[in-house]
C-alpha cells in the first residue's frame, strides 16, 4: 500500500454543506450488555466519539455519501460497516464479539530487545512511509505494537489491540490507527497492511494552520481518495484522472509496460504497491464505479 498520508484525507475537497444527517446507535456485546466507552468513528475522517453510559453514540453533521463506520473496544474485535447516507439518518445496533485471542496475548514473548528495535524501525519505515510528509511523522506509542517474525518464511507480522497513534506535523494531525493486519514478506518483497483511522487536529498558530491546510491540499490532489470523490461525483476527467479498463492480469501488465506511470513498484525498497487496482466484483465498490463487472486501474494525469 502507499504510505499512510494517502489514507488520511477523504474529507478534504467535499462538496459544500447542504442538508446534513447523523448516524446513531447502540454498542453492546454478544450477551446484549451495552458497552460504555467504546470508540466509534468514521474511517479517514475527523469524526469520532465514544459511547455513553448506556452504550449509545451519535455522529452528527454528516453530508450525503458513503462512509466506513468502525466501532472498537479493548478486548473486542473491531466492527466495520459501510454506511450509505442518502435521504435519512441511519440508526444502528452494533454487536462486538469478544477477542479471546488478544485477551490472552497481552505480550508476545520470544523476541529480544535488539530484534524488537529492528522490527520497529522496519514497521515505521514501511507503515508510515518515506515521503517528505512521512519524515515529519512520529510514532507516539510504539509499545502497543506486537511483532512475530517467522524465520522459515522470512515474514514479519505486526499487531496491536490498541490504537496506534502517530503525530503528523506536516499535516497537523494525530492519526489514531486501528491496525487489522501487517505482513511484510522480505523474501518476495511484498508488503500488505490494512486498518482504519480517524484524525485528531493538532493545535497551532495561524501560520502553522495555514501551512497544514496547504500541505493537506497538496497531499489530497492525485491521491486515491481524490479519485474516489471524483468518481462519486462523476467528475473523473474533470478532476484529472485517466481510467483504464482491463479484463485480466495480462492486459494489466501490458498497460503497465506501455505507460510508465502505471508502474507503482517502489524503486527504493523493491516493494510493490497495488492499491490503485480496484476489483469491481466487490459489492461495496459498485456504487462508485459500475463499469461492467471488470477491474480498472487509474492514475492522475
Amino acid at each position: 500500500m502507499k504510505n499512510l498520508v494517502f489514507i488520511l484525507l477523504i474529507f478534504i475537497g467535499l462538496a459544500a454543506r447542504a442538508q446534513t444527517y447523523s448516524i446513531t446507535g447502540t454498542v453492546s456485546d454478544e450477551k446484549g450488555v451495552t458497552l460504555p466507552g467504546a470508540t466509534v468513528f468514521l474511517a479517514n475522517t475527523k469524526i469520532a466519539t465514544a459511547t455513553d453510559g448506556s452504550g449509545k453514540f451519535k455522529l452528527s453533521d454528516l453530508q450525503p455519501g458513503v462512509y466506513e463506520l468502525v466501532a472498537k473496544m479493548l478486548g473486542f474485535t473491531a466492527f466495520n460497516q459501510s454506511i450509505i447516507i442518502q435521504k435519512k439518518s441511519p440508526d444502528l445496533r452494533i454487536v462486538l464479539k469478544a477477542n479471546s485471542i488478544m485477551l490472552n496475548m497481552v505480550n508476545i514473548t520470544g523476541i529480544s530487545d535488539d530484534d524488537r528495535k529492528k522490527y520497529l524501525e522496519l514497521f515505521k519505515q514501511y507503515f508510515i512511509g518515506q515521503s517528505d510528509n512521512a519524515s515529519r511523522c512520529k510514532l507516539l506509542n510504539p509499545e502497543v505494537i506486537n511483532f512475530i517474525y517467522n524465520k522459515n518464511t522470512d515474514v514479519l507480522e505486526a499487531s496491536s489491540e490498541k490504537f496506534i497513534i502517530m503525530e503528523n506535523k506536516a499535516l497537523g494531525y494525530n492519526v489514531h490507527y486501528l491496525l487489522k493486519a501487517f505482513n511484510m514478506d522480505m523474501r518476495r518483497h511484498v508488503l500488505y497492511y490494512d486498518g482504519s483511522s480517524y484524525l485528531e487536529e493538532l493545535t497551532g498558530s495561524k501560520s502553522q494552520q495555514e501551512r497544514w491546510e496547504k500541505n493537506r491540499q497538496l497531499t489530497y490532489l492525485g491521491s486515491k481518495w481524490h479519485f474516489f470523490k471524483a468518481a462519486f461525483d462523476n467528475k473523473l476527467e474533470e478532476e484529472g484522472f485517466l481510467v483504464y479498463r482491463y479484463p485480466n492480469r495480462l492486459a494489466l501488465e501490458r498497460i503497465r509496460k506501455e505507460d510508465p506511470m502505471m508502474n507503482f513498484k517502489d524503486k527504493n525498497t523493491g516493494f510493490e504497491h497495488m492499491n490503485y487496482i480496484l476489483p469491481l466484483h466487490d459489492p461495496d465498490m459498485k456504487y462508485i464505479l459500475p463499469l461492467h463487472e471488470r477491474d480498472i486501474l487509474f492514475t492522475s494525469i
